[in-house]
């Protein structure tokens, strides 16, 4: 079983297409995908803020680059406790 080893926060502007275009390829590449689209857009695009975790940050960054311009990026590691 893959362990989500990533937590992973961004905001981007999404040019010329939909939230649910980005979110349907992020699907497979992450677990706890949050998309949050705010009302305003500005001259480029609309503006996404992004929450997910995810074993591979690098894929997921390749993936939105293709829709849009990515900002503001956060990545912390999952903190694990004992396990049993």
């Amino acid at each position: 079983m893959n362990q989500n080893k990533y937590n992973v926060e961004f905001t981007m502007n999404i040019y010329d297409s939909s939230s649910d275009e980005l979110k349907d390829c992020l699907t497979g590449l992450c677990a706890d995908l949050s998309l949050d689209e705010d009302e305003e857009t500005n001259d480029k695009g609309k503006i996404i803020k992004i929450r997910l975790c995810t074993d591979d940050p690098h894929l997921v960054f390749d993936t939105c680059s293709q829709f849009g311009r990515l900002k503001s990026v956060k990545i912390s590691e999952v903190q694990t406790y004992g396990t049993q």
